[in-house]
């Protein structure tokens, strides 16, 4: 993706990449870009926050700007609406824009969407986006005047992930540990953990991402551990990784509906309260089993539960249909479909 000033047609993306918030707001804001430019013809511009190490990643891919330090948030953003003549705001952040700032926004003439933001900041959007995690349904949308767009078939993923095939082992099972671009809370550490304590016959892989920050404490863990973990990081080709799993042990966020997605039962472990409510749309969907919020949750519990999945082959192939049947993929298609009729684009290619 390469960002034209000159294009009649400008969104402009405000998200944000951390080591602490992780790379899932971007890696779906990406993916949803990509749709918008190659089948929309929408120039894609990213207004992010500077982290060195994701800002890179990010100017290599599209155009991206930097919020200079220290600059209001609101008057940022209006001025490069302003620059970029944008006609759309799309927001998937967790910051302190707030409802009165997105409102001034779009009282100058701007569309404003939200992804999976259920702060009062949604109510100032014209479209908001979201899984069906019992939040939506219970939050107050007294004074909204846009539209919901609520389900699993909204969710944003990567675009190779429904063409990945399925190629795990049915005699060996094969277990992916999977915390996120980051890991902040050190999850990987607690999963290595628990699953040293099975005596069960499986292979391991540890998929690092990019932004994860603890190799010492690993590397000192893992040359203790009796089983053999394989270390991966950043691999270029994550959906090929994820199909050789039989189950994944994840941090709850994008990571986790990537792995329905690839039909990838899995164990969730939750940084926040939040986390685990929304993990348990998932649970209860029948694509993973939740262990709620990763602090009170044991070695010893953590691995029970691993085991009791890879004895039952019946559960996880059950679990895995499920997924694959409730979250096709294809969302980043629907969201962007949804905004061109909103904005009354043309579409420029018909096959997504």
């Amino acid at each position: 993706m390469a960002g034209d000033l000159n294009s009649s047609i400008t969104a402009l993306i405000r998200c944000d990449a951390s080591p602490e918030i992780g790379l899932g707001h971007l890696v779906r804001c990406l993916s949803l870009a990509e749709v918008l430019e190659k089948h929309y013809g929408v120039n894609p511009v990213f207004a992010m926050r500077l982290d060195p190490l994701f800002y890179g990643v990010i100017r290599r891919r599209c155009q991206a700007i930097a919020m200079p330090r220290g600059k209001s948030q609101s008057t940022w953003l209006a001025e490069k609406l302003r620059q970029y003549r944008a006609q759309l705001l799309i927001v998937d952040v967790r910051d302190d824009l707030s409802r009165q700032e997105l409102q001034a926004i779009r009282s100058d003439g701007i569309r404003v969407a939200v992804i999976d933001d259920l702060s009062d900041r949604r109510l100032a959007s014209d479209l908001a986006f979201y899984p069906p995690v019992p939040q939506v349904r219970k939050a107050d949308w007294s004074g909204f005047t846009g539209e919901v767009f609520c389900g699993w078939q909204w969710v944003i993923l990567r675009p190779d992930l429904p063409q990945a095939a399925r190629v795990g082992s049915a005699k060996r099972p094969h277990l992916l540990v999977t915390m996120g671009g980051s890991d902040p809370a050190e999850l990987t550490l607690q999963a290595v953990s628990g699953l040293d304590l099975l005596d069960l016959e499986f292979a391991t892989t540890v998929l690092l991402g990019p932004g994860f920050a603890h190799n010492d404490a690993l590397s000192q863990l893992l040359s203790r551990t009796r089983r053999r973990f394989v270390v991966l990081r950043g691999p270029d080709d994550i959906p090929s990784v994820m199909t050789r799993a039989d189950l994944a042990v994840c941090s709850f966020g994008v990571t986790a509906y990537e792995l329905a997605a690839a039909g990838i039962p899995a164990v969730y472990l939750c940084l926040t309260p939040d986390h685990a409510e929304s993990a348990s749309a998932l649970a209860a969907g029948g694509m993973g089993v939740s262990l709620g919020i990763f602090k009170a949750v044991t070695h010893n519990q953590l691995a029970a539960t691993v085991r009791d999945l890879l004895v039952n082959r019946q559960r996880l192939e059950c679990m895995r249909g499920q997924a694959r049947r409730t979250i096709d993929g294809m969302g980043a298609a629907r969201v962007a479909e949804a905004l061109a009729k909103r904005m009354s684009w043309q579409r420029i290619r018909e096959k997504f």
